[in-house]
């Protein structure tokens, strides 16, 4: 369906027990569809998959390296990880990884804070900008969307990395 490699690219932030996700593609830049999706162990994540894998084709998934401090998360996440890469394989679609820094890099220009970097990417795409959590205070916890615009920031920041400028679709 896709003519160029990389067109449609499926981008994750994976969580504990949910993750975010964001659907773009490549030309012209346009987010075909964003949402988040819960689930109880690991045994689910296909079941949660396989619907965005199948209404989008995507190209390639793209998730964000795991960089928490806390050890159960870590090891949490780390698992879900596993469970997405051995399910790419499965319908054999690339998966791709992208560092903290790299996402900072590619919104230096807005700031390196995640609401600045959600703030850009609600600019960005327009059809995201009520999604948008208000600002919070240190000590309140992150907005429920937040996960949406953390995916979508993955999803751009693979884009912009070099490589795939060199090589575009």
């Amino acid at each position: 369906m896709n003519h160029y490699p990389y067109a449609r690219i499926l981008a994750l932030e994976v969580r504990y027990r949910r993750m975010g996700f964001a659907v773009l593609e490549w030309k012209p830049m346009r987010l075909l569809d964003s949402g988040t999706r819960t689930y109880i162990s690991a045994a689910a994540i296909p079941q949660r998959l396989e619907p965005l894998i199948s209404m989008f084709d995507p190209c390639v998934i793209v998730v964000r390296r795991p960089g928490h401090k806390n050890l159960l998360h870590l090891n949490g996440v780390k698992s879900n990880l596993r469970v997405i890469q051995t399910e790419a394989a499965r319908r054999s679609i690339p998966m791709e990884s992208v560092t903290v820094h790299e996402v900072r890099c590619a919104f230096h220009e807005s700031g390196t804070t995640k609401e600045s970097i959600a703030a850009t990417i609600a600019q960005t795409f327009s059809e995201l900008q009520w999604k948008l959590p208000p600002k919070r205070k240190p000590w309140t916890s992150e907005g429920h969307n937040m996960v949406i615009f953390d995916a979508t920031a993955t999803g751009l920041a693979y884009l912009a990395r070099s490589d795939v400028k060199e090589n575009p679709p």
